[in-house]
């Protein structure tokens, strides 16, 4: 991605959801964008919990429909917690975030 573009918010997602499993360095190669990019938003992620460039309208719309957890992701969570008890609920919030790619608070 060029020096000074606006990077998208599925570029920006797939960064938060890729970053899991895989490194920086491998993020970056994968999506075109520079590792400082990649750092950027994963910095912002995990400070606010939003990606950086959510502010716009249709933004918060769709973070306003991914904040409904479906059957799916629920029981994504109660298995966590079976496995680990002792989970911090902003790590909960990271995984639910990460793996099912939902806003929750």
């Amino acid at each position: 991605m060029g020096q000074g573009k606006k990077m998208s918010l599925d570029i920006q997602w797939a960064i938060v959801r890729m970053s899991g499993r895989l490194s920086y360095d491998e993020i970056s190669m994968y999506l075109d964008v520079s590792t400082r990019s990649v750092r950027r938003v994963m910095s912002y992620f995990r400070d606010y919990g939003i990606i950086p460039d959510a502010q716009d309208s249709s933004a918060q719309e769709e973070r306003q429909k991914n904040r409904h957890l479906r059957g799916v992701d629920v029981e994504f969570l109660l298995n966590t917690i079976k496995k680990t008890p002792d989970v911090y609920l902003d790590e909960l919030q990271t995984m639910i975030a990460l793996e099912c790619g939902k806003d929750v608070s």
